[in-house]
């Protein structure tokens, strides 16, 4: 059967239906029908005949040879009589075979078939890239992720012996204060007298709450007329037991030191 010459060319020449059907515009049911030998799916004698005869020359066969092998199927009505040559005319209308499936450019099949390879292996090169591209920026994000990950601000050095042991940290000396700076709070009615560096700047009665600041080079004297109304801080340290509620005092401050002075 011609079906089967045909189906065992095509297939060996790995061509599907859909790639005949591409390059000689009949349809796949067509192709399909002439393989398996379902004539009467073609309508029309010319237009099976003209099928048969593009497939053939696809495919590379000989196509008056198709074409016996074809009347050699039909009813003994159909075929040749005794004595005519065994190549039967060509009954098909050329003009319509012609109208009914267009010939493209004539391009070995050979050619075809390398041409689809290529295209593939084209196809399945730039998928490929893709897929190394996509390992390659994942590889590099996560080297990248792995240099950048901060280290121990301490790193342990490669020598121990090496290692120099750092000095405990020292107290830093206290400032020592320049001046005399006096601050008294108030926590009833006083009489306050206050002389800074030989110069009385501050006399008179302050009140409960009251609060003053006074800073000298050398040295403060203050005279309180209710000493135990008043807290004194002397270069930012407390001084205590001024005096009793009442009692009246002079006091001299100079190089850090507190001097009772008697009047």
């Amino acid at each position: 059967m011609i079906g089967d010459i045909f189906r065992q060319e095509r297939e060996k020449k790995q061509l599907t239906l859909k790639d005949v059907e591409s390059e000689t515009n009949i349809r796949t049911l067509y192709l399909d029908a002439i393989e398996k030998g379902n004539y009467k799916t073609i309508r029309g004698e010319v237009y099976l005949k003209g099928f048969i005869r593009t497939y053939a020359k696809y495919l590379g066969l000989d196509q008056d040879e198709m074409l016996n092998k074809y009347y050699a199927e039909r009813q003994p009505a159909e075929q040749p009589a005794a004595g005519v040559p065994n190549v039967a005319p060509d009954r098909t209308p050329q003009a319509i075979t012609t109208e009914t499936v267009p010939q493209k450019p004539a391009v070995s099949l050979d050619q075809r078939i390398k041409y689809r390879r290529k295209k593939r292996n084209f196809s399945n090169i730039v998928f490929g890239g893709i897929i190394i591209i996509i390992i390659i920026a994942c590889a590099a994000y996560f080297i990248f992720s792995s240099f950048s990950t901060p280290t121990s601000p301490n790193p342990v050095p490669a020598n121990p012996s090496s290692q120099t042991t750092a000095a405990p940290p020292t107290a830093s000396p206290v400032e020592k204060t320049s001046g005399v700076h006096i601050n008294a709070v108030f926590n009833d009615k006083c009489w306050v007298d206050v002389t800074i560096d030989g110069k009385t700047v501050f006399s008179k009665t302050v009140d409960k709450g009251s609060s003053f600041n006074w800073d000298g080079q050398k040295d403060i004297t203050m005279t309180l007329g209710n000493a135990g109304a008043a807290k004194v801080t002397f270069n930012g340290k407390s001084i205590d037991n001024l005096g009793a509620v009442g009692a009246v005092v002079t006091k001299k401050f100079a190089d850090n030191k507190v001097e009772d002075i008697k009047k």
